[in-house]
């Protein structure tokens, strides 16, 4: 997106409109920006608030019927717009009631297209139904996490058709919570998760949903990536997350591909087994994972540049996991 401005998020959606669609949220001019990857860098489709207000959060509704982009802090008021994909001219309504400050996250539930999962700074986490116009009937469920909140999102409960919820603050804490806004697990600080001689965690890349082994290293569940401050990344499941028992485990390590630079973006090409990183200076990481195995104890093999060297899960007192094998790096 050349000579664009800087994004607030980017994404790619499975349903705009009926349509598979690269998307991304931007502060100045305030807009959501619906882009065709065989048009270049032209966006096909510009969609802004009243006052051009600064978007910086987004999402779509599982059927495509449903677009919703939150804002920042203006004048007592941070905002939720709702526009229908199909014509973006005006909007469909806004709440504004919500929230109290920036709204950092939006997610609309995976299988129920009306229910709408929204995070802010204010240190909320909220469930409302984004087809009510009513601002007084629209909320659902909400929970005051007490800290300003960086990202959220749902994932499987391991139920069929239920879903909890996690979450992320800026101060690098990490949370679990029950559809219904009920605490799972307060995990506390991230950068206790540690490896002595081995791995430090300083802050929090992303958190990805991974159904039926279809995650990198054959993982499923719910997956942490976990920065550091010299450009590593450790791949971390959570085991139990639908429960008040979970445990971290680190599963690999990305090293080499971005030095001394902090990897802000994760993105997972199941089709051709490729885990694609991004940091703050521009540079893309791409790296291939080997075909895992896992034995009766659990432990995942890895390719590394030397095979044979492959080693086993780490866990918070584990022994050395050998790295994935990086593809390319591209500045």
């Amino acid at each position: 997106m050349p000579g664009e401005s800087i994004p607030a998020s980017i994404r790619v959606v499975e349903n705009f409109g009926g349509r598979k669609a690269l998307m991304s949220s931007h502060r100045e001019p305030g807009s959501i920006r619906v882009w065709d990857e065989r048009k270049g860098g032209v966006a096909v489709v510009e969609i802004s608030p009243p006052k051009n207000r600064a978007i910086l959060s987004f999402d779509v509704s599982s059927d495509g019927a449903m677009l919703a982009g939150g804002t920042d802090l203006q004048s007592d008021d941070a905002s939720i717009f709702y526009w229908d994909p199909r014509n973006t001219s005006k909007t469909l309504h806004v709440h504004s009631s919500t929230h109290s400050d920036d709204i950092t996250a939006l997610n609309f539930h995976p299988t129920s297209p009306r229910t709408l999962l929204s995070a802010s700074t204010d240190g909320l986490l909220s469930t409302s139904d984004a087809l009510e116009p009513d601002e007084d009937e629209t909320g659902q469920e909400v929970a005051n996490w007490g800290c300003s909140i960086a990202k959220a999102g749902w994932y499987s409960s391991g139920s069929q058709g239920e879903y909890n919820i996690w979450a992320s603050s800026d101060m690098e804490t990490f949370g679990l919570w029950k559809g219904d806004l009920d605490v799972l697990a307060d995990f506390g600080d991230n950068r206790q998760l540690s490896l002595p001689n081995q791995w430090s965690t300083d802050y929090l890349v992303d958190v990805c949903d991974f159904s039926n082994g279809s995650g990198p290293l054959g993982i499923s569940g719910l997956t942490m990536f976990l920065g550091s401050n010299s450009g590593d990344v450790a791949i971390t499941s959570i085991s139990n997350p639908a429960t008040t028992s979970q445990s971290l485990t680190i599963r690999g390590f990305l090293r080499g591909g971005h030095a001394d630079a902090i990897v802000r973006s994760i993105l997972w090409d199941s089709t051709n087994g490729v885990l694609l990183t991004g940091d703050e200076t521009g540079r893309l990481a791409a790296w291939r994972p080997a075909t895992t195995n896992t034995d009766s104890d659990g432990d995942v093999e890895m390719e590394d540049d030397e095979p044979a060297n492959a080693g086993s899960k780490r866990t918070r007192k584990g022994d050395q996991t050998e790295q994935p094998k990086r593809r390319k790096t591209r500045e």
